[in-house]
């Protein structure tokens, strides 16, 4: 199985997989997810780990939402995971349809 990753901040381009790995993608599809959760428990980090395959040790607190994507190429169709990390507080509890 062939299996090629790219990530970025959310100006990813949809094809920087193909790209990179000179395989043309013959399908593509974006993905929503949505990282929801109590406030301080690592929902950021996940997503960091993901999507960069870092980890910041400085914490930053997320006000609003936050997102970034990944790309990922298998068996001919590039895959986009655009991953949203809501703020833990109440207050952002509005944005959950999104």
């Amino acid at each position: 199985m062939a299996f090629h990753e790219t990530s970025s901040t959310a100006t990813a381009s949809l094809s920087s997989a193909a790209t990179n790995e000179n395989v043309s993608p013959t399908n593509s599809v974006i993905l929503k997810m949505g990282i929801i959760g109590d406030a301080q428990i690592g929902k950021t980090s996940l997503m960091i780990k993901y999507a960069e395959g870092a980890y910041d040790t400085e914490y930053t607190q997320t006000l609003g939402v936050n997102f970034m994507e990944k790309t990922i190429l298998i068996r001919q169709t590039e895959i986009t995971f655009s991953i949203w990390d809501l703020g833990g507080q109440k207050e952002f509890a509005s944005m959950l349809p999104l």
